[in-house]
């Protein structure tokens, strides 16, 4: 395959003709050496050698398949309305929030209509005629959805119930079923892994917990798994591909550890936006999706799954919030949210996701709000325009470190006078003082370095794992997760090589994700295979759910 075409699939070229692969690679090969045995697995995991190897396997594997077909895809509104249909398929275009049927319907729409959206029509969009095929190896299971018909700014979903076929599995009494290796991409017809561009995975989620075939208005978008937590098993989205010299679409597939598997405790479902982000009226592009699950009933060493975000909880029941920026007029932003752990738990690898054009960094810092001063600091809400408060992310970082400081001294203190044990108390330094088992610190930086690839004239972001250390947890741990969003260069620069000016609407994200395993020396009760958002963070109040929006739309504009 040619250069140029490794390229636009992602592909990775040979790491020996690679000096960028041979420094990075090393850097983060180096990270991972340093940490302790379990934490140092995981990490390796994630280098391209790693993710090299367990796509080589997956393959060999695939290259044994002999596929079983289901019946057409009915379209979405059919599989709310059908219990016993198990496939939809969709596509609608790019288009505003107004403009979309499903927005309208949900009530989506009626912050922001002139925004885009930032899913599929779902209600309103054409059904794609696509088929599921299905594939069982002694180790592998595949499923792979298709033909889409891709023509240049479109979204194309599709989802089904029973994820994996695992239910039949299931419901036999045998030992556990543990996934040890996971991965989802788009693929050519000849089955060759597409990358972004030409196709950008929005989103795809496996899932015990959330269902598009419930109300997704209501609670009963989510329901507990069997042990008694929210599960997101699997996921990707857009910013999981990493860049050509470090693996490129190899990133899509995750393997854990040898000895380390993912306990399956409940029928799954997925559901998945894929971009097709060329120019509207491009040639057709016939195309599929390819989820892959490597399992076992041997016994694992038990790992779990924890995906946690900000969340505004006034746009839409989304993790989704939606920021104004103008490069002639720069706007800086800072939201924050405080969590509690519900179990103790060891987190041996973290990585992130956000929409990286308009993000500077995300911190995981295990210390209360109060601990930190954030709402004196920065006007009493959660959700502060930075600008409008007389502050840049620049001075809001060095605010908060040297809060930070002050909340480590008071903890050496506390201990040197036999402070408690517990961890992140609130009513600032002082009590923090009196509740400190270990200084507060920065647990994980997300950091924008080497999150760029060039592809012609454009930079796309791209996965790379962050350097950030093991993390001890106690269940009742608080900890609080702080973004700060800014214009970054590479957007600024694709805005002025189009000629675009003023003010545009961007949907963020802030997400962190965790694999965790039991604490050292054991937990008590049994470690849970995946804690969610839900499991996890302290919901906003109303007034700063409305000031999100509100200060946003109406003050802040008047600045």
């Amino acid at each position: 395959m040619s250069g140029v075409v490794s390229r636009l699939f992602g592909l990775a070229p040979a790491p020996s003709t690679s000096s960028e692969y041979t420094k990075t690679a090393r850097a983060d090969a180096a990270f991972c050496d340093a940490k302790p045995s379990v934490a140092r697995a995981f990490c390796r995991e994630d280098l391209p050698d790693a993710r090299a190897k367990i796509v080589a396997e997956l393959r060999q594997h695939l290259r044994r398949c002999s596929w079983s077909r289901s019946a057409p895809a009915a379209h979405w509104s059919q599989f709310v309305a059908r219990p016993d249909t198990r496939l939809w398929a969709v596509r609608s275009r790019f288009m505003r929030q107004r403009e979309s049927a499903f927005e309208r319907e949900y009530g989506y729409s009626q912050t922001y209509p002139n925004a885009s959206v930032s899913m599929t029509d779902y209600r309103g969009g054409e059904r794609e005629d696509a088929r599921m095929e299905h594939c069982d190896t002694p180790e592998w299971t595949f499923e792979r959805v298709g033909p889409f018909a891709g023509r240049g700014q479109l979204w194309h979903s599709a989802g089904w119930r029973d994820a994996g076929g695992f239910g039949a599995h299931l419901a036999r009494a045998a030992a556990p079923i543990y996934v040890t290796a996971f991965g989802f991409h788009p693929t050519s017809s000849s089955g060759e892994a597409l990358g972004y561009p030409p196709v950008m995975i929005h989103h795809m989620h496996v899932t015990s917990s959330q269902s598009m075939a419930r109300d997704t208005r209501s609670a009963n978008f989510l329901r507990r798994s069997r042990d008694g937590f929210y599960a997101v098993e699997f996921d990707v989205h857009g910013d999981r591909q990493c860049a050509a010299a470090a693996g490129g679409v190899n990133c899509t597939v995750r393997a854990f550890p040898p000895g380390f598997g993912l306990r399956i405790t409940d029928t799954m479902e997925t559901f998945f936006d894929l971009n097709d982000v060329r120019d509207a009226g491009s040639a057709p592009l016939q195309f599929y999706a390819q989820h892959s699950y490597r399992w076992t009933r041997a016994a694992q060493r038990p790992v779990g799954k924890m995906l946690t975000l900000i969340s505004t909880e006034a746009f839409k029941p989304h993790d989704d919030y939606l920021l104004e920026f103008d490069p002639e007029q720069p706007t800086e932003y800072l939201y924050w949210q405080e969590g509690t752990m519900p179990a103790s738990l060891s987190m041996v690898h973290m990585y992130w996701h956000a929409h990286h054009a308009w993000t500077d960094d995300i911190w995981l810092v295990d210390a209360s709000a109060d601990a930190l001063r954030l709402r004196p600091l920065f006007g009493g809400g959660m959700f502060v325009n930075l600008t409008s408060h007389g502050h840049t992310v620049a001075s809001a970082k060095a605010k908060i470190e040297e809060q930070l400081r002050a909340a480590q001294r008071a903890c050496a203190h506390g201990a040197a006078d036999g402070g408690g044990a517990t961890r992140g108390g609130g009513g600032g330094h002082a009590a923090s003082a009196a509740n400190c088992r270990t200084p507060p610190a920065v647990r994980c930086r997300m950091e924008q370095r080497d999150r760029w690839e060039r592809v012609g004239a454009a930079h796309i972001s791209r996965y790379r794992a962050p350097h950030c250390d093991e993390w001890n947890v106690a269940a009742g741990d608080r900890f609080t997760l702080i973004a700060f969003h800014a214009l970054q260069p590479q957007e600024r620069q694709r805005l002025a090589a189009e000629g675009r000016s003023g003010p545009t609407l961007s949907w963020m994200h802030a997400g962190l994700y965790g694999l965790y395993v039991a604490p050292h020396g054991g937990g008590g009760r049994e470690l849970p295979h995946a804690l969610y958002y839900d499991d996890l963070m302290t919901k906003p109040s109303l007034i700063n759910s409305l000031s999100s929006w509100w200060r946003h739309r109406f003050f802040d504009k008047q600045q």
